[in-house]
């Protein structure tokens, strides 16, 4: 019995030993995977170019009552979504992530539901519509575009589309149910007002340009006593801007709630970053003088605005009053959608292109009229998703159509308001993508006598050349090229005209051209080469005419033919 027993005591003493080693292992491969904070190509998600103050600003809750009711620290962590182990990945989804995990804590305040993944919010639902690049290639979002999608469309689950599905577009159960997580409204505020929302139970969305290569900045971190991720300097600030979410302050740091997971180099932590006052507030970043700092507006949260002391009113002896005269009964109102056209055909455009072209939509009701717009389809999408519309206001929507394949792509615009919809028709044809050739003239050094090897050379001086290109069918192009000589004097001897491809000594004379006179201004010559000859850095081709005798007489010059 006590071999048995010291048998199953060894068995479960292997057994747990195992299993810490895998998950330390797996723990070590997540952390070389996602390496947080050193990678500066990782985590950029925001470069806004956006006209912020389109966006309405918050009043201060304390109704001009200052800081003196503020507490001195608060902390609404406990109440936010678990962290993510992971987070965003090397993606520019962090703006995503921080509206996803605000709209979920508001949620989880009105509903008293617990988090799970079924009550919290997908960020792919918002980047994978609103993701684009700029002309480096960076993944990018805007601050306008994501609130109002989350005003007009709402957002879905983990639970129906997983947190890093960022190519999959939703389909129409997603974004049915997505209807429910909506937003009621979003202002900016300043980064005076920070405190005194996080303690109305309020989170706020920030936005900063990076820091690293020191300890201390965002991307390095001076690691306390206390295991705590602390952010101090600014040194090394990059151009492009990360978002997070606000979610508590001390009397020293603010609580930057993170979407880089819970692993970094230094080990686990808890993914908060605690960053001092003045440099957060260094870092902000801003445009049109702006700061980056937002605020997500629930049934729950929405601000009361107290009222001034009105006095109650003394009554007044009783008077009768007149019957007054039947009213006519109200029309109706009710909002009342036109557009110029239910059908948008787009030219013929190369894939990887894209085109713009506009609807007319006005408000022919008699009441003012909130649109939402949205697009079923591959190909076509837009720059905005909502907009109020008064009685008899009209605007251009813009609806860029670029197509990723070849061949027939079509879609529908719908513009819906409280009680009327339109469906557009979106069609346009995207089509194989083709090369372009240009020809220029190319810079070439004075040649001294005997280049190449050739005794007794005499070079004359130089000749220019104006050329014409054109693509023929197939695999050639045909070049014309008159040339003239640079000091505009005419051609002493008659002579030959020759081409030399790419190096000039390379090779002996690869294509002999027509004969010219003596007394000649300009020589006139087509000739054609392979597209084949024509790599990523262009075809250079020497241009020569030779003299007839035995004075060597030699005129050059070359041009370069490039394709895009």
């Amino acid at each position: 019995m006590k071999k048995f027993v010291k048998f199953v005591t060894f068995v479960v003493v292997l057994v747990l030993t195992f299993t810490a080693c895998q998950k330390e292992k797996e723990s070590e491969i997540l952390l070389q995977k996602e390496n947080s904070y050193f990678d500066s190509h990782k985590y950029r998600g925001v470069f806004s170019k956006e006209d912020l103050r389109k966006v309405r600003k918050a009043s201060n809750v304390s109704n001009g009552a200052g800081n003196q009711n503020i507490p001195l620290s608060f902390d609404l962590t406990s109440q936010m979504p678990p962290m993510h182990p992971v987070g965003q990945g090397y993606n520019g989804a962090c703006l995503s992530w921080a509206a996803s995990s605000v709209v979920s804590y508001l949620q989880h305040k009105k509903n008293n539901t617990p988090y799970t993944e079924e009550t919290i919010m997908s960020p792919s639902y918002l980047f994978s519509q609103l993701r684009k690049f700029d002309e480096y290639g960076n993944e990018i979002s805007d601050y306008i575009p994501t609130f109002d999608m989350l005003k007009a469309e709402g957002i879905c689950t983990i639970a129906q589309k997983p947190s890093n599905e960022y190519d999959i577009r939703p389909n129409d159960y997603q974004r049915e149910q997505a209807k429910k997580n909506r937003i009621r409204n979003y202002e900016r505020i300043s980064f005076s007002q920070i405190k005194e929302k996080i303690s109305k139970g309020i989170p706020v969305i920030v936005a900063f340009y990076l820091s690293g290569g020191a300890e201390g900045t965002f991307r390095e971190p001076f690691v306390d006593a206390q295991n705590r991720r602390i952010w101090n300097r600014n040194d090394n600030q990059e151009s492009y801007a990360h978002a997070t979410v606000i979610v508590g302050y001390d009397q020293e740091y603010f609580y930057l709630y993170n979407s880089w997971g819970t692993y970094d180099r230094q080990g686990v932590h808890n993914g908060l970053v605690y960053v001092t006052y003045d440099t957060l507030e260094e870092a902000l970043q801003r445009y049109y003088g702006v700061e980056s700092l937002f605020i997500l507006y629930g049934d729950e949260n929405i601000p009361t605005i107290p009222q001034p002391y009105t006095p109650t009113p003394q009554p007044k002896p009783y008077i009768p009053e007149p019957q007054p005269a039947p009213t006519p009964t109200p029309e109706p109102r009710e909002e009342r959608i036109s557009v110029n056209s239910n059908y948008l055909n787009f030219s013929e455009l190369e894939v990887n292109q894209q085109s713009t072209e506009y609807l007319s939509i006005r408000n022919e009701g008699n009441r003012e009229a909130y649109l939402r717009f949205r697009i079923e389809g591959y190909g076509f999408r837009l720059q905005e998703y909502s907009r109020n519309l008064s009685q008899g206001e009209s605007f251009e929507l813009p609806i860029i159509f670029a197509p990723t394949q070849e061949g027939r792509l079509s879609g529908t615009l719908i513009i819906s308001s409280s009680n009327d919809e339109k469906r557009i028709s979106l069609s346009g044809y995207g089509k194989e993508r083709r090369e372009h050739y240009q020809v220029q003239a190319e810079y070439v050094s004075y040649l001294p006598t005997g280049t190449c090897g050739i005794p007794n050379e005499t070079i004359q001086g130089k000749i220019e050349a104006s050329t014409s290109i054109v693509e023929e069918d197939g695999n050639r192009l045909r070049i014309t090229l008159i040339l003239r000589k640079t000091d505009n004097s005419s051609f002493r001897r008659g002579g030959r005209f020759y081409v030399k491809l790419r190096e000039f000594c390379a090779m002996p004379m690869d294509r002999a051209g027509k004969y010219y006179y003596s007394g000649a201004n300009e020589i006139t010559q087509t000739i054609t080469v392979n597209k084949s000859e024509v790599d990523y850095q262009g075809l250079r081709i020497y241009l020569l005419t030779i003299a007839d005798g035995g004075t060597n007489e030699r005129n050059y010059c070359a041009i370069r033919i490039t394709k895009n």
